[in-house]
């Protein structure tokens, strides 16, 4: 019996991980045209998104590795984990570029 709840815990740090793996593998950026340029820019809303997945599944992550279970998983946690935060500052600095360049492109557009 208990081999079997250890299983089940198991399972739930799992299908813990495969679930947020899932929820990237249908996301995508959303692009809008600048108001003030025409060019098509990522939207803030989706940069917005992207940002509340990555904190939700960094939290969700760290909350998966304190469990008991996660050991067998603990090479996966640790590879997801890595993939959500150099995500996390490829956003970030992918957000700095942009504003930068939107606020230059009329300047070089002259």
């Amino acid at each position: 019996c208990e081999v079997s709840e250890a299983a089940t815990k198991e399972r739930e740090v799992e299908a813990g991980l495969d679930a947020q793996v899932e929820d990237w593998a249908s996301g995508a950026l959303k692009f809008e045209d600048s108001p003030a340029t025409g060019v098509a820019a990522i939207s803030i809303s989706s940069f917005e998104e992207v940002q509340a997945l990555l904190d939700s599944h960094l939290v969700r992550t760290q909350a998966l590795r304190r469990s008991p279970f996660a050991g067998f998983f603990r090479a996966r946690m640790d590879n997801w984990e890595r993939f959500l935060t150099e995500a996390q500052s490829a956003v970030h600095q992918w957000q700095k570029v942009q504003a930068v360049w939107l606020d230059l492109l009329p300047i070089m557009a002259e």
